[in-house]
């Protein structure tokens, strides 16, 4: 079962993470260099970093959604055919 919608410590990791990303577009959007989203492009467009980029960007978006919201989400809608089936076991849920 998924803890409260919002934890304090999960607020701190949250507000930390938009902190240093809104910090870091606006230093590079002062000193006219790429900000993140130029710079991921441009990796992502990369033959050979491209590929492990995705996979890590991917690995962290199933990290910081998959395993705790989208069980829960089946849990609440049984009705829906779950893709998350064979995973149940690998989560805190």
């Amino acid at each position: 079962m998924m803890g409260k919608p919002f934890s304090r410590v999960g607020l701190i990791g949250w507000g930390a993470t938009l902190g240093v990303v809104v910090a870091y577009d606006t230093w590079a959007i002062c000193t006219k260099r790429p900000t993140m989203s130029a710079s991921m492009g441009r990796v992502l467009a990369h033959p050979l970093l491209g590929p492990v980029v995705a996979a890590a960007w991917g690995g962290l978006t199933y990290h910081l959604v998959a395993l705790e919201m989208l069980p829960a989400f089946f849990d609440e809608n049984p009705h829906l055919p779950s893709p998350l089936k064979g995973i149940s076991q690998f989560t805190s849920h």
